[in-house]
């Protein structure tokens, strides 16, 4: 009999606070909030205004409807309030939580009302795959705004992936489920733990959706009888691109070069996606001109981008080496040809003083005006050896240089300068003591052995039979990332 009374009354009072809380949703409290000790707004679309001032991307990502509404609410027993997450924003595994906790009248200011601590978040995607992490909030606290008697706050936490591999990181791109684990919340009284709150988020790459476009479709012809067609001129969260197709079967086709507005300002641009997904050339635009022009712009395109799939290859001897360093004061001069085609002579020029160290110079000399290598030569270093998305294969690892010891191993303490005119580039290969990945600072001498100098992946262009001119307009955005 009294185990029947006891789940009575505690029936009663579960009964009742559920009552309370959905009675709080729908009826606003009489007494009025300090607007001296709250920031108070009339409508939820002026706090959010409030909330973009802390992330400028939310601005333009709530505009495109991408902020996800929750509005999932769970008790604060001991309190007698509700906290209800109210939205979030899933960028890559990184997490905007907009949350709310209901006022009471005893409430002097913001640091009675309970705030949410997040220690740790679980991930989780469509395969059932699981990781959890722990998380920081990387958002600097603030007394949030209120409305309708509610103090919404927010949060950006950010998952630590020490403990993934390189091959795992997919989790934080493909998690459309989301846990909020080891809370608490707490005010001025202390803390108190709360049970773990799931909700779903979108999985769709936020990154590569395309906000805006302006149609094209522009068509030409170029190596023989390939047809290539600009499709349309697209802006995203972070980028701009031009939407292209090309035939299937054209494996080689790394890009395309030509000119911004007039033929004084070259300019090449990358062939980025798979035949799956599509393909673009990244492009960049003034951030300010992201709404509406009335003038048209212009790209002109002269010639198609490839890689040359052959690489070459020279030693220096030892005892020149040697040579050099102990009298600087004495160029070697060599002046040996290492590749000549219709784009680019490479010329082997010998060893020389630049910025006060020995160095091995080389120089590239175009040899035909409209054909360029872009980007110019890069150390093999510069570039991670873990791979790379399919996406970006065509046009990652160009014009790359590699200088090999005599036990045949590849260094990575040198890195390349370079000088220019219309005709000439002239590189010289310097060394450090420190590896260039692990901040290079104090220059050395070269080493003295011998070294094999390698050359690949080098860019070569076909010109067009005629250039191609691409005009477009930019289109106007609901919200922009930068305000004029």
């Amino acid at each position: 009999m009294i185990k029947w009374k006891k789940l009575a009354v505690g029936g009663i009072l579960l009964g009742g606070f559920i009552f309370y809380t959905q009675f709080a949703k729908s009826a606003e409290p009489a007494w009025k909030v300090n607007e001296k000790q709250f920031h108070v707004v009339d409508s939820f679309n002026e706090g959010m205004e409030k909330e973009y001032t802390k992330f400028e991307e939310l601005r333009v990502v709530d505009r495109y409807k991408l902020v996800k509404k929750i509005n999932k609410t769970i008790p604060l027993e001991k309190e007698l309030r509700t906290l209800t997450i109210e939205r979030v924003w899933n960028l890559e595994g990184r997490l905007y939580i907009l949350y709310s906790v209901d006022l009471k009248e005893r409430d002097k200011n913001a640091q009675d009302v309970p705030r949410l601590l997040v220690k740790n978040m679980q991930l989780s995607n469509e395969k059932d795959e699981e990781f959890s992490f722990q998380a920081s909030d990387n958002f600097t606290a603030d007394s949030g705004f209120v409305f309708k008697h509610r103090l919404y706050r927010s949060m950006f936490l950010v998952p630590n992936p020490e403990k993934l591999e390189r091959d795992d990181w997919s989790i934080l791109t493909d998690a459309d489920h989301f846990e909020l684990q080891n809370l608490q919340v707490f005010n001025r009284d202390g803390f108190d733990k709360i049970k773990n709150i799931g909700f779903k988020v979108s999985s769709e790459n936020i990154l590569e959706k395309v906000l805006e476009s302006s149609p094209i479709h522009k068509q030409f012809t170029y190596d023989g009888n390939k047809k290539a067609e600009i499709n349309a001129y697209e802006i995203l969260l972070y980028s701009r691109q031009f939407a292209v197709n090309i035939p299937r079967d054209d494996k080689d086709l790394i890009g395309f070069s030509g000119w911004i507005d007039q033929p004084g300002t070259p300019f090449s641009w990358d062939l980025v996606g798979t035949p799956e997904k599509g393909f673009s050339l990244p492009t960049f635009e003034e951030q300010l001109e992201q709404k509406n022009s009335k003038k048209k712009k212009a790209i002109t395109i002269d010639a198609t981008l490839y890689k040359d799939k052959r690489s070459y290859s020279w030693t220096i001897p030892k005892e020149d080496i040697v040579k050099m360093n102990s009298n600087p004061d004495e160029e070697i001069v060599r002046n040996e040809p290492i590749k000549t085609d219709n784009n680019y002579t490479f010329i082997y020029e010998g060893l020389r003083i630049y910025n006060g160290k020995p160095s091995i110079q080389i120089s590239a000399m175009k040899k035909e005006k409209g054909n360029h290598m872009t980007d110019g030569l890069l150390p093999g270093s510069y570039f991670a050896d873990n791979g790379v998305k399919e996406e970006y294969e065509r046009s990652f690892k160009k014009n790359i240089l590699h200088v090999f010891n005599s036990h045949n191993k590849a260094l990575k303490n040198f890195d390349l300068f370079n000088t220019e005119d219309d005709l000439k580039t002239q590189y010289f290969i310097t060394f450090f003591k420190e590896e260039i990945n692990n901040g290079a600072l104090n220059t050395i001498n070269i080493p003295e052995e011998t070294l094999t100098i390698s050359i690949s992946d080098l860019v070569y262009s076909k010109l067009l039979p005629n250039p191609v001119t691409i005009t477009y307009k930019i289109p106007k955005m609901k919200a922009t990332l930068f305000k004029r």
